[in-house]
């Protein structure tokens, strides 16, 4: 008898652990995808305004001398690719092409943890520049004390300088 009670609690037990990791799942699944969201929305925003001004700059005759301090204090640099606000609306994400804020060999951190980062503390080098996915950079980064190389998001990065 006393066997069978143990054995039901040890059994109300694993499906209480069961539910709770499925709702940990879909809790942290639901805050990715909230913050991939307004990821996109924040720079969709920051490149229309950007252009506006570069609207505004070129019809009153005056160039932009110098990128603003937001820019320069994130280590921004300029894309190839020009996006013009308009298409902004009807691209996908995955069509944008959103400037890198880091560039090759910069030294950096995974300031947000997530899957695949378990142990990830330590400095890491930007090792390649990849295409945007999901409306975030992302960027190849070796570890100083790995052997091998990540593939990271932008936004779970910053800067280690």
């Amino acid at each position: 008898m006393a066997e069978d009670t143990l054995t039901a609690q040890r059994r109300e037990r694993s499906v209480r652990f069961a539910r709770d990791a499925v709702q940990a799942r879909t809790d942290y699944d639901a805050d990715s995808k909230a913050v991939d969201e307004l990821t996109v929305r924040l720079r969709r925003e920051r490149l229309e305004r950007e252009a506006s001004e570069k609207r505004a700059a070129k019809k009153s005759g005056k160039l932009a001398s110098a990128p603003t301090k937001a820019r320069r204090s994130a280590g921004k640099r300029q894309s190839g690719k020009a996006v013009s606000p308009e298409s902004l609306g009807a691209a996908k994400s995955s069509d944008i092409d959103i400037p890198h804020r880091f560039n090759l060999g910069q030294s950096v951190v995974i300031a947000v943890k997530g899957a695949g980062t378990i142990g990830a503390a330590g400095n890491y080098r930007i090792v390649k520049q990849l295409p945007p996915e999901g409306g975030d950079n992302l960027y190849r980064i070796k570890g100083d004390l790995e052997a091998y190389e990540r593939v990271v998001a932008e936004s779970r990065l910053k800067s280690a300088e």
